[in-house]
This record gives C-alpha cells, structure tokens and sequence, in this order.
C-alpha cells in the first residue's frame, strides 16, 4: 500500500471516528499513514487481543474501547491489523520503504 492509498484510507476513515477520543484517532492515523509504533494499549486493540487491552486502557480508554474497536474493524485497512505480527510488519514495511525513499 503507498503512502498515497494509506492516506486515503485514513481521509476515508476520519469521516466515520464517532465517539473515538481525538488523541486515539491521531495515534491511529501516524500509524497508519505513517507505520509510527503506538502505545501497548493501542496494540493490543489493533492485535485482536481484548484481555491484554483492557488490562492496558487508562479509564478514558476502558470506556471508549467498544468505538475504538468499532472504527478499527470497520474503518482500518485490514492489512494493517488483527495480530501482532501484523502490526510489527506494518511498521516494519512502512518504516523500511520511507527509508528507502528518503535520499
């Protein structure tokens, strides 16, 4: 996916962040658009694993977590989440190709 398609998918995105607190949706954004690493709370929910983002969620997050989940599945490229490898290998794939973009 270029840079050009992830920024799309997020402008695409951004119309539909609901109840999602403003800080998680930019979080969201650099790290699909840019492949930047978020915090272990955000992991956890874009890898699928509930136990670990509940334990991990601040009290804002706890009870924003139903429409941070709702945007993830439904508005986040599905190449970009769903286990942690997947996660790893977003960042890694992104952050090796801006490298290699860079002059």
């Amino acid at each position: 996916m270029t840079r050009q398609q992830r920024e799309s998918a997020m402008a695409e995105a951004l119309e539909h962040v609901g109840n999602v607190p403003p800080d998680i949706v930019k979080t969201l954004e650099q790290y699909v658009v840019d492949g930047r690493p978020t915090g272990e709370f955000l992991v956890a929910v874009l890898s699928n694993d509930l136990v670990e983002a509940v334990t991990r969620a601040d009290a804002d997050n706890l009870a924003a977590l139903l429409p941070i989940v709702q945007f993830v599945y439904c508005n986040l490229p599905a190449a970009c989440w769903g286990r942690s490898q997947i996660v790893a290998d977003w960042i890694a794939a992104i952050q090796s190709h801006e490298m290699e973009a860079q002059p």
